[in-house]
């Protein structure tokens, strides 16, 4: 980022993001990231298997970057220039505990959550988005648990086809 910056902003306008991982309804789904994939397992397996229940995701409705990239093209300064920015909102890092619980609570009371303890992928993060908040002054857009009941919805109507189908 730092080479980035030092040998082309002289250039060119130059922002950096860092998003979070993105969650909800989209038009090409991805049932890997972590709120979709356990909406789709308690749907269709009924199960809700969480690893590593300590572990801390932030995440962002998958519409926030195109809001704050439009910002970004609709500036006529140079605020946003050279600036590296964590994109995401500080309410929304999480525990993966946190996020089953929700869904489960919301959507899936009669499937207990299976815990366990160890989990392959070892990232754990909690970010601060307030240099965010401070350049773009925005507040999400949606939650988890509106974007959780329109991938249910689609999954009732069948909207998403094979959902177990690998797209590259």
């Amino acid at each position: 980022e730092q080479m980035l910056l030092n040998k082309y902003s002289d250039d060119i306008n130059i922002t950096i993001f860092r998003p979070s991982t993105v969650y909800g309804d989209s038009l090409r789904m991805r049932f890997d990231l972590i709120l979709n994939h356990l909406i789709k397992d308690a749907f269709f397996k009924n199960e809700i298997k969480v690893f590593g229940p300590k572990m801390v995701r932030p995440l962002m409705w998958v519409g926030e970057p195109a809001r704050v990239y439009k910002m970004i093209i609709e500036d006529t300064g140079s605020k946003f220039r050279s600036q590296i920015f964590n994109l995401g909102y500080n309410q929304e890092n999480y525990e993966k505990i946190e996020i089953a619980s929700l869904v489960q609570k919301k959507f899936f009371k009669d499937i207990d959550l299976e815990i366990v303890e160890k989990d392959l992928d070892l990232r754990s993060y909690r970010l601060n988005f307030d240099k965010m908040k401070k350049y773009f002054n925005l507040d999400p857009f949606t939650d988890i648990l509106k974007e959780s009941s329109k991938i249910i919805n689609n999954f009732k109507e069948k909207n998403y086809g094979d959902v177990e189908h690998k797209k590259l």
